[in-house]
């Protein structure tokens, strides 16, 4: 089977959970030969004795039985050992469910019946949340202390000189990458480096109108996110992200998010939760600048530096007024305008001689004046003119020297004046924008 999968032209394969004991010799066969590379083992690999069919489920981490918990610590041992043989990177592992009432059928049923919207809906969406928060405990402590045993298995953590090389496989999911460079990956490995310091653990902070629906919010908020291990709470407490309950809604702060009580619980939930994850996503990229977004060399970094900035634009010949969220990568500093009110993603790259602003003067935003939205992983070429408030889409690309006053779907490519590549169906784009969600998917 193996050999039929690397003659269709694939050269690397997963392990499924439904692999029998008996096959396992000719696996490694393959393997040892190099006809196949394994990606991945999915557990239970090899399927467990008495086994006869594909059950990643029969053993879970987050059972009530202690002697089925065994088993599936026994089992995942064994997954490990295969990965290990096989020289996959990746164990996949199922961690097991909470035990109560089924309710998706229902859910679907009162979609399907135009009833999302309305309270009936909410209320049944409300209780079964409440449910799940009240019987997860138990369940995610069982899993957590079967980890607990797994993890010192793997070896202690360690540190690399290659964080860029790492952070590319994780942002695209593809870590196939890593086996051309792992000998300079193990040189990296060897490199004693100081100790990080614990930092203080990011706090959310619910404020606004005082009432029942916030702290339901809160609630709602502080148990879906609980695996990131964020403080949340009522009073002001530091710095941190802010959720203002029926606040201004021309509030714009880069640290803060309003909700509004008239919204669906459902709805708050949804933007709040949205919010904080950009803003975490923030946090990391400017902490770890060059294993996220790239190396930045020591103008631009200071470039966008707040306080010396501006300074350091006037030698550069730059001018960022707008508001940077996440660092930019700019390979070469010099000549670059970004109007104030343009809004930047996460992971844009901005060659020199870029200008990024109004097609017209100045002109207030209620009369038209709203400027450019650059969405994640957007690179923007030399000399090139983005103006107006137009949408360049996620992952796409900005030619050189060309200049922009249109729309921009998503993972396409424009050059010259507003000329858009890969907006054909047949195209790898249009692909791209099928399997990738974006706001400019048009």
């Amino acid at each position: 089977m193996l050999r039929e999968i690397r003659e269709l032209g694939f050269e690397y394969a997963e392990l499924s959970h439904g692999i029998r004991i008996s096959l396992m010799p000719g696996i490694l066969e393959a393997v040892d030969a190099g006809e196949i590379n394994i990606s991945s083992v999915h557990n239970f690999c090899p399927l467990p004795m008495g086994v006869d069919r594909p059950a990643p489920n029969i053993f879970k981490f987050s059972s009530e039985n202690p002697r089925e918990r065994e088993n599936a610590f026994k089992h995942t041992l064994k997954s490990m050992e295969t990965a290990l043989r096989v020289k996959a990177p990746l164990v996949v592992l199922h961690m097991g469910s909470l035990e109560m009432r089924d309710y998706t059928d229902k859910l679907l049923d009162m979609v399907g019946e135009g009833k999302r919207q309305m309270p009936k809906y909410e209320k049944l969406l409300e209780e079964i949340s409440i449910k799940r928060e009240a019987k997860k405990e138990r369940p995610m402590q069982y899993a957590l202390d079967v980890l607990r045993r797994l993890i010192p298995l793997l070896g202690p953590p360690r540190t690399c000189e290659c964080p860029r090389l790492l952070a590319n496989a994780a942002r695209h999911g593809n870590w196939l990458a890593i086996r051309s460079r792992l000998a300079e990956l193990r040189r990296g490995l060897r490199r004693w480096r100081l100790p990080r310091l614990p930092g203080r653990r990011p706090a959310v902070l619910f404020t606004g109108r005082d009432s029942a629906q916030r702290e339901n919010l809160m609630m709602h908020v502080q148990g879906r996110l609980a695996p990131l291990g964020l403080s949340m709470m009522e009073q002001p407490a530091g710095s941190g992200f802010r959720v203002v309950f029926d606040g201004p809604p021309d509030l714009d702060h880069p640290d803060a998010v309003v909700v509004h009580g008239e919204q669906p619980l459902a709805a708050m939930i949804v933007h709040v939760e949205r919010a904080i994850l950009r803003w975490l996503e923030c946090r990391v990229e400017r902490r770890y600048p060059d294993a996220v977004v790239g190396s930045n060399p020591l103008g631009a970094r200071l470039l966008q530096t707040p306080g010396i900035g501006r300074l350091v634009g006037l030698v550069l010949n730059c001018r960022l007024d707008c508001r940077i969220r996440s660092p930019l990568l700019l390979p070469v500093p010099m000549g670059i305008v970004i109007e104030r009110g343009v809004q930047l993603g996460s992971r844009v790259t901005v060659m020199h001689q870029v200008t990024i602003g109004r097609k017209d003067p100045v002109v207030p935003r209620e009369h038209g004046g709203n400027l450019a939205v650059i969405e994640d992983n957007v690179f923007i070429g030399a000399g090139a003119k983005v103006l107006g408030p137009v949408r360049i889409g996620r992952g796409a690309t900005v030619g050189a020297n060309a200049v922009v006053t249109r729309d921009v779907p998503s993972h396409c490519t424009v050059v010259g004046a507003n000329r858009i590549l890969g907006h054909d169906e047949p195209s790898v784009a249009a692909t791209r924008r099928e399997e990738e969600h974006t706001v400019v998917n048009t």
